[in-house]
């Protein structure tokens, strides 16, 4: 007996009756190649193996489910990463709450007003130290705008790509700074 039905063909009607699914199903099966179909000899059109089919069909059943858990398993790693992400982030609030950390746009504004009050200063160290001779003034207020304009260009990109000294020593060359008005300078 179980040799006949391991040899047993049957049409669509009784393929479908055996999955229980619509004659339409079972066709949509077989062009998706969930299920194959053969010619045999002294039947009109195609006959469906039974045992072959029924195996078939359940090993794609059980791989479609193994699809799912290996999505569904994607889905709880995305989730528990978005969790451990959104935990960072309120973490960060929090620390910024307790002034523990400083927000990168605060303290590029206090650099700014930083910056901006050394230059003012730094302007007025030239008529400062030698407020009666105008080119000693000159020549400091000049080394200072260097310096400020140095500072104003500095390219965090390039220095980290060039190395400090070399960046520095290319700032030099470029500004003219170690010209012989400004030796002059510092010697007087």
């Amino acid at each position: 007996m179980a040799e006949q039905i391991a040899d047993m063909n049957v049409r669509i009607e009784q393929m479908a009756a055996v999955l229980n699914k619509s004659v339409a199903r079972v066709r949509q099966l077989t062009q998706d190649d969930w299920l194959e179909t053969v010619k045999v000899q002294g039947e009109a059109g195609r006959m469906y193996p039974l045992i072959a089919n029924v195996q078939k069909y359940i090993g794609r059943l059980e791989d479609r489910l193994a699809g799912r858990k290996e999505t569904n398993q994607a889905i709880k790693e995305a989730d528990l990463e978005k969790r451990e992400i959104d935990n960072e982030i309120r973490g960060l609030r929090l620390a910024e709450a307790r002034r523990e950390v400083i927000r990168v746009d605060d303290m590029m504004e206090v650099f700014g007003a930083f910056v901006t009050r050394t230059r003012v200063n730094m302007l007025a160290v030239g008529v400062a130290v030698a407020p009666t001779d105008k080119s000693l003034a000159g020549k400091i207020n000049d080394n200072i705008k260097r310096a400020m304009a140095e500072l104003a260009t500095f390219d965090i990109k390039d220095f980290a790509e060039h190395g400090g000294t070399a960046y520095l020593d290319m700032l030099e060359q470029e500004a003219g700074i170690l010209d012989a008005d400004a030796d002059d300078a510092l010697e007087e």
